[in-house]
């Protein structure tokens, strides 16, 4: 279980009267207040389409607010950057696990986890530490052995597997994850997850996660109820 941060440090993210709504539905959402500490942890919860994918879109980038403000690490305004710096800032800071992995098929299990630091311009060559971090996640998440295959060629839990380690490869700042133990069994999930929360611990980073599953969402005790939201 992640520790409660020291209430001193600075937000890795801070929103403020964030709304937003999808053009000819009548879904709508509105988050008066988050703030996400280094190392800690926050559990979007509710039932099936109350808006959990949606906000977690949102606080990532992928989706702009209708109004409000978004602000990473004290120094970028997510929601007054443009979309080329708010990719940028996307491709820098954060890792991404969505449920549907986001994989390219014809790219073995190591190509498409080296994907980003390629964007990016890091060293990653064999004998590099950004190579060296891609064997050492890959041990702890048991899929060393299947980084010169392709994607195609992989399982739906071993794809998940490949995109955990993809998304805390370069270690970001910020982790979003949505359903990212989904494909698991149980060993397999407690495994993830403690490298997913070893990674929060030892960087500092912050995590936003969506899950149904209840064990995982024991895990962390900071939770953000979007019924409660709605009721507002």
């Amino acid at each position: 279980m992640i520790p409660d941060p020291p209430p001193s440090h600075p937000a890795r993210l801070q929103a403020a009267g964030l709304r937003f709504a999808y053009p000819g539905t009548d879904f709508s959402l509105h988050l008066p207040e988050l703030t996400l500490a280094p190392g800690q942890a926050v559990l979007l919860s509710g039932p099936s389409g109350i808006g959990k994918t949606t906000l977690l879109r949102l606080l990532c980038g992928l989706l702009r607010p209708t109004s409000g403000t978004l602000i990473a690490d004290a120094t970028h305004p997510l929601h007054q950057l443009s979309p080329a710096l708010l990719r940028a800032w996307r491709l820098q800071h954060t890792g991404l696990i969505f449920q549907d992995f986001a994989l390219l098929d014809y790219l073995t299990a190591a190509e498409n986890c080296l994907l980003p630091a390629r964007f990016l311009g890091l060293p990653h060559a064999p004998g590099s530490p950004l190579a060296d971090s891609l064997s050492q996640l890959a041990e702890r998440l048991d899929i060393a052995h299947l980084l010169l295959r392709p994607t195609a060629h992989l399982s739906q839990g071993e794809r998940q597997r490949v995109a955990i380690l993809r998304s805390l490869l370069t270690s970001p700042n910020l982790l979003f994850a949505d359903e990212p133990t989904a494909s698991l069994d149980r060993k397999r999930r407690d495994q993830a997850l403690a490298v997913i929360d070893d990674h929060l611990q030892k960087s500092g980073a912050a995590l936003v996660l969506v899950t149904h599953d209840p064990e995982v969402a024991a895990r962390y005790p900071h939770h953000l109820n979007l019924e409660d939201l709605h009721s507002q």
